[in-house]
C-alpha cells in the first residue's frame, strides 16, 4: 500500500487524495489534480532484513524478523501463512517505541486476570499464556476543527412555570488532534479505543523497525475509509463536550450539528503486546498498550459466583420487603 498525494478542498480545507471526485466532508467538488511527470513519488519503507506474509486464518499482512524459527500469527496464532515479495510498507510519520517490557506484561495480565470478584478462583493455577507477542499496529491519526451548534432541554424551569422542561442552545468551537483509526485488519475500532490513547510526542523514525524482533502489521486499510469513521467519532466526542460542558443533570433531546473542517489523517505505528490465555479449553485474546500499560480483554467469568451474587441480592430484596411490610 502506497500513500497517494494530498491536496485539500478548498472549501472545508479537509485533506483528499488524488481519485477524489468529491470533498468526502462537505460534498464540495474536488479541483482537478494532475498527478507529477514521474507518477506519485513513492511513500514505501524498504526494511531490507524484514519479509512479509498474510495469515490466512484472520488475514493479517505482516513484516517480520527471518531469524524466526517458528513462524505464526501473532493475532490468531495460525500456521496458514502465505510469503509473499516485500510490498513495502508505508512509510508512517513516526512509530511510538516499546515502553512496556514482556515481564511487565506477564505482571499487568494477572492483575488484571483477578482484579474482578467474579474471576474463577482457579484462572491463575489452571490458566497458561501460551502466546505473548509484540507488534506496531498502523494507524490513521487524524486532527481536524469543529464548529458545533447543539440544542437540549433542560428541567431548570422558573418557579411556577406551567411547563417542566425548557429549551436551551448554544455553540461551541472545538480541536482534535490525536483520534485514532486502526489500518489493521485484524483489530477493530472498539479494539483500538479500549486501549486508550498513544503519545505521539514520543515518536520516533521508522529506522526503529529494522532488525527489531517485533512484528509490524502492513497499512491494509485506506486512509479515504478511515476518514468517515475518524468523523463519526469526532461527533461523539463533540456531543460528549456540550454535554458535559454546559448541561447538568436533568436534561434530555440534545441534538448537536457539527460541521468538520481541516480534517487530515496521518500513518503512524503504535505498539501492542498481543496475548492468547487458555483457561478450561478456551482462549482468550488480551491487548495491551505497549506504551502505558493498558490492559483490554474478556476475563472468563465464574458463574458460580454470578450464581451467588444473584441469590444474595434477591434474598436481600426479599427480606427488604418483608422487613418493611412487618414495620408498615
Amino acid at each position: 500500500m502506497t500513500e497517494v498525494i494530498l491536496h485539500s478542498c478548498p472549501v472545508c480545507r479537509t485533506s483528499l487524495e488524488l481519485d477524489d471526485l468529491f470533498c468526502p466532508n462537505c460534498g464540495r467538488e474536488s479541483p482537478v489534480q494532475k498527478p507529477p511527470p514521474n507518477g506519485s513519488p513513492s511513500a514505501t519503507l524498504g526494511l531490507p532484513t524484514r519479509r512479509e506474509f498474510s495469515c490466512e486464518g484472520c488475514g493479517a499482512s505482516m513484516s517480520y524478523d527471518p531469524s524466526v524459527q517458528s513462524l505464526r500469527c501473532p493475532y490468531c496464532g495460525s500456521v496458514k501463512i502465505e510469503r509473499r515479495e516485500s510490498q513495502g510498507l508505508l512509510r508512517p510519520d513516526g512509530v511510538v517505541p516499546f515502553s512496556v517490557d514482556e515481564k511487565a506484561v506477564r505482571t499487568l495480565l494477572r492483575t488484571h486476570l483477578t482484579k474482578s470478584w467474579f474471576s474463577p478462583g482457579d484462572l491463575l493455577r489452571e490458566g497458561t499464556l501460551v502466546k505473548i507477542e509484540p507488534v506496531y499496529v498502523p494507524c490513521w491519526v487524524f486532527s481536524a476543527q469543529t464548529a458545533t451548534q447543539w440544542t437540549a432541554d433542560v428541567a431548570d424551569v422558573p418557579l411556577g412555570a406551567n411547563g417542566t422542561w425548557r429549551p436551551v442552545y448554544g455553540e461551541h468551537q472545538g480541536e482534535y488532534s490525536a483520534i485514532f483509526v486502526p489500518a489493521s485488519r485484524v483489530l477493530s475500532l472498539e479494539e483500538m479505543d479500549s486501549l486508550g490513547n498513544f503519545d505521539l510526542t514520543e515518536a520516533v523514525g521508522p529506522e526503529i523497525l529494522e532488525g527489531g524482533s517485533a512484528f509490524v502489521e502492513l497499512f491494509t486499510i485506506p486512509r479515504k475509509y478511515a476518514r468517515s469513521f475518524a468523523a463519526e467519532k469526532i461527533r461523539r466526542l463533540e456531543a460528549e463536550t456540550c454535554r458535559r460542558k454546559f448541561l447538568q443533570a436533568g436534561h434530555r433531546n440534545l441534538n448537536v450539528n457539527v460541521t468538520i473542517t481541516h480534517l487530515s489523517g496521518r500513518p503512524y505505528l503504535v505498539p501492542v503486546w498481543v496475548l492468547a490465555y487458555r483457561y478450561r479449553g478456551k482462549v482468550f485474546r488480551f491487548l495491551v498498550n505497549g506504551q502505558t500499560g493498558l490492559v483490554t480483554g474478556r476475563v472468563p467469568i465464574s458463574w458460580t459466583k454470578v450464581t451467588v451474587y444473584v441469590l444474595a441480592a434477591m434474598t436481600a430484596i426479599v427480606a427488604v420487603a418483608m422487613l418493611s411490610r412487618v414495620l408498615g
